[in-house]
């Protein structure tokens, strides 16, 4: 399995970059379409296969640093959290009724062909490496403190379900507005804390807006 994980590595991350690397690195883009820039998006996460059995779907919203290259490449830090809906219980080490209250994830992109269909609308392909998370509703920890004005506090620490997540997809971009959809693959099953039916799949997509560095 773990052989099986590393070759979806390199065929959906690192293969589809070199190659757009190589084949662009004659053609830059203007000099104004490559200033670093910070995305907003408001979207949802789409569970597929056995992880439909865990939430129906999750609004989420996204945050992303991107830093475009001369070869039509652009390198984004990404983020995103979302709040599951349609939550149903699954087993979590000895508890039976557990359910996921969060889901976050981060992450780095590499958007590979930046291509330019007219002056206004550029289609950004794209595949990404990262860590997705599931917080579940069982408590870990609690902390007891005093704040800063001598009135006693507690803050809880959840139980979580995280594991590496491989993606790869595309945004449609005009001007400073897009659209975007992913599909990735991440072993939660894998993890000894849950059952091996939990589910691996799944998408995103969403709404973005992007604010150009100066």
């Amino acid at each position: 399995m773990k052989k099986i994980f590393i070759a979806l590595l390199m065929l959906v991350c690192v293969l589809p970059c070199q190659f757009a690397q190589l084949l662009l690195e004659d053609e830059p883009f203007e000099e104004e379409d490559n200033r670093a820039s910070i995305g907003i998006s408001v979207g949802s996460v789409v569970p597929m296969g056995n992880l439909q059995h865990i939430f129906s779907f999750a609004p989420a919203f996204g945050l992303d640093l991107n830093f475009p290259f001369q070869n039509r490449g652009i390198l984004s830090l990404d983020f995103k959290i979302g709040a599951p809906i349609g939550k149903h219980s699954f087993r979590y080490l000895d508890f039976d009724d557990t359910k996921t209250n969060v889901f976050g994830l981060i992450g780095l992109r590499y958007s590979f062909l930046r291509t330019k269909i007219n002056e206004n609308l550029t289609l950004l392909p794209h595949c990404g490496i990262g860590c997705a998370a599931f917080f579940t509703n069982k408590v870990k920890n609690v902390y007891e403190y005093i704040d800063e004005y001598g009135i006693p506090r507690k803050t809880k620490d959840y139980y979580d379900i995280t594991t590496i997540d491989l993606q790869a997809g595309a945004q449609l971009v005009c001007k400073d507005w897009g659209i975007s959809a992913a599909y990735h693959i991440a072993p939660f099953s894998k993890s000894s804390k849950i059952n091996n039916d939990f589910g691996n799949n799944y998408f995103t997509v969403g709404l973005l807006y992007y604010c150009t560095m100066p």
